[in-house]
């Protein structure tokens, strides 16, 4: 029997017309999805591999092409989602009116925020199933509030005259702001989303213009 001379390698053997690299990439975005409903509505740590593939509509065989655990799924929607956040949170802050004053620029993230996080499943699994899972993920959520604190740094540092700070200064108000606000996110999930959004912002707006105003007053 004759035989083609033009072989196709199998990890990119088309399927319908679809690369098999797509296919895994496809099942892998499925699977991300699915942790995003589960963990975001009956939670983490109630979840089974089999449940999460009934929620992706995926064969548990594929499970394990992307992922070794459940919790591996728990970081990739947590890193999908924090991504998701900041990505908003920057094109707020570059949508917002020249020349923008900090208080303006912080009000823009803070609703750009809150329109992400008015889907509950995205505020459930950032602010509460990712909390006292293991060390590991517990060091995924210390780098995310991290991140977000140098973000708001570097924008302080551009809008506000009076943000004239050391690095050690600068991250430990940072960290301060970005915790004072993840805790009354945090608050607003535990009490079933009771404040309206714009309560929330308008008290960490007070939080934020308090420090300004501290921070243009004349030293002692």
């Amino acid at each position: 029997m004759h035989q083609s001379s033009i072989s196709v390698p199998s990890s990119g053997r088309p399927y319908g017309g679809e690369p098999k690299e797509a296919r895994v990439a496809r099942r892998r975005q499925q699977f991300l999805q699915a942790g995003l409903e589960v963990f975001g509505t009956t939670g983490f740590r109630s979840a089974t591999v089999r449940g999460l593939c009934k929620q992706a509509g995926l064969a548990d065989r594929y499970f394990y092409e992307s992922f070794d655990s459940l919790e591996d799924v728990l970081v990739g929607s947590y890193l999908q989602q924090t991504d998701r956040l900041k990505a908003a949170i920057l094109g707020a802050i570059t949508a917002t009116p020249s020349p923008p004053l900090l208080s303006a620029v912080v009000r823009a993230a803070l609703q750009a925020l809150f329109q992400v996080i008015a889907d509950p499943r995205v505020a459930r699994l950032c602010w509460l199933e990712v909390l006292g899972v293991n060390p590991r993920i517990d060091a995924l959520y210390a780098r995310a509030r991290e991140e977000f604190a140098m973000l708001l740094g570097s924008q302080a540092r551009l809008y506000e005259p009076a943000w004239t700070l050391s690095p050690e200064e600068e991250r430990a108000l940072s960290e301060a702001l970005v915790g004072s606000v993840n805790q009354s996110i945090q608050n607003w999930v535990m009490t079933g989303h009771r404040s309206p959004p714009e309560r929330i912002i308008q008290a960490s707006l007070i939080i934020f213009e308090g420090v300004v105003m501290r921070l243009n007053l004349p030293p002692p």
